[in-house]
């Protein structure tokens, strides 16, 4: 591996990745339930592709997320959005209703 200097950056590991999605999966087997990666939290194009393949969907906020999601191969009706305000991509202030996308609304 090269040496960076004075510059910060980020290691990943695959591995890890992958062994903590399925100590996930493992811990939901036999449930209706689907792991959602928060695409907030990094919206990493090669993590993204990589959960996706693992079988995750998406938990998305923004417009921005919901394109990037996209763009990684996350399937919609394995995904949910936060409910927004109309006319904006700020999250709704009282409710907090998240729509499974390609399902509707979640009670």
């Amino acid at each position: 591996m090269r040496q960076v200097r004075e510059s910060p950056f980020y290691l990943y590991s695959q591995a890890r990745i992958s062994a903590n999605y399925a100590a996930y999966q493992s811990a939901l087997r036999g449930l209706d339930s689907i792991i959602g990666y928060a695409v907030k939290a990094n919206n990493n194009m090669l993590i993204m592709r990589h959960l996706q393949s693992m079988g995750s969907g998406a938990v998305l906020v923004s417009g921005n997320e919901l394109r990037a999601a996209m763009v990684a191969g996350f399937d919609p009706t394995r995904s949910a959005q936060h409910c927004l305000a109309p006319g904006s991509e700020e999250p709704c202030k009282q409710g907090g209703q998240v729509t499974h996308l390609g399902r509707g609304p979640k009670s």
